[in-house]
C-alpha cells in the first residue's frame, strides 16, 4: 500500500530540473505500476493522479488528513482590539500584502495583526499605516496558546503561474480548524479553499487576487 501525504511526481510546488523530473517521473509510474493500491491525501490530489495515471485509477482513493480538537483551557478575557492573528512564515508569494492593503483601506485602530514567526520585509512596509505586532519563532505549544487568544485567524496560500487547480494543504489548516475560531482564509480555488469551507466554525474564504474582495471580507 503506497500512501501519499502529498503528491509525488506531480508536486506542483517541487522545483526540480528537467533531468530530477525525467527520474522522479519513471519512478512514480513504476511504483503505481507495482503497488497494490495508492492512497492520497485530499480530494484535488485524487483527481490529479487519476487523469495522469487513468490506466491505475482503481488502485487510489482518498484518505484526508485530520485533526484533534485542541482542548487548551485558555482563561477568558476581553479584548481591548479585533486581533487577525497569522501564524508561520511568508515567503515568495505567500505575503499578507493583500490583507495590510484592505487594513490601510479600512483604517480601523482597533483592528491588530499580530504575525508569529520570522519577520519580513513587508510587516515593516506597512508597519506606520496599521497595528502590526510581531512575535518571533516560539515553542509550538506556546503558538497553540496564543492562537487561542485571536479574534480571527489569517490564512494565506500564494499563487503560482501555471497552477489551475491547488492541491497542496498547509499544515496550519488543520491546527486552525482545530482551535475552532474563525477564519479568514485568501487563497486560490482547490482543496484548501474547500476543507476551510466544509469544516470551519466560521470562514470567510476569498480566491480572487481583489483587494476589494479581502477587505469585504
Amino acid at each position: 500500500v503506497l500512501d501519499f501525504r502529498d503528491p509525488w511526481a506531480l508536486n506542483q510546488h517541487s522545483h526540480h530540473g528537467p533531468l530530477q523530473r525525467r527520474i522522479l517521473r519513471r519512478l512514480e509510474r513504476w511504483v503505481l505500476r507495482t503497488c497494490d493500491a495508492l492512497i492520497l491525501n485530499t480530494t484535488g490530489a485524487e483527481r490529479l493522479y487519476r487523469d495522469r495515471y487513468p490506466e491505475y485509477a482503481h488502485k487510489m482513493t482518498c484518505v484526508p488528513n485530520g485533526f484533534d480538537e485542541l482542548n487548551i483551557a485558555s482563561p477568558s478575557r476581553q479584548r481591548d482590539r479585533f486581533t487577525i492573528m497569522h501564524v508561520g512564515d511568508f515567503y515568495r508569494s505567500r505575503t499578507p500584502a493583500r490583507l495590510l492593503e484592505a487594513l490601510c483601506a479600512l483604517n480601523d485602530p482597533e483592528i491588530e495583526f499580530v504575525h508569529i514567526g520570522p519577520s519580513s520585509e513587508i510587516l515593516q512596509r506597512y508597519a506606520d499605516r496599521v497595528r502590526i505586532r510581531h512575535i518571533e519563532r516560539i515553542p509550538h505549544a506556546e503558538a497553540l496558546e496564543l492562537m487561542r487568544t485571536a479574534s480571527l485567524l489569517y490564512l494565506v496560500q500564494g499563487w503560482e503561474d501555471g497552477i489551475t487547480e491547488y492541491v497542496a494543504v498547509a499544515s496550519k489548516t488543520y491546527e486552525y480548524l482545530a482551535t475552532g475560531l474563525p477564519v479568514l482564509a485568501e487563497m486560490p480555488p482547490g482543496d484548501n479553499a474547500d476543507i476551510i469551507r466544509q469544516f470551519a466554525s466560521k470562514a470567510w474564504v476569498v480566491t480572487s487576487r481583489d483587494v476589494n474582495a479581502v477587505t469585504a471580507a
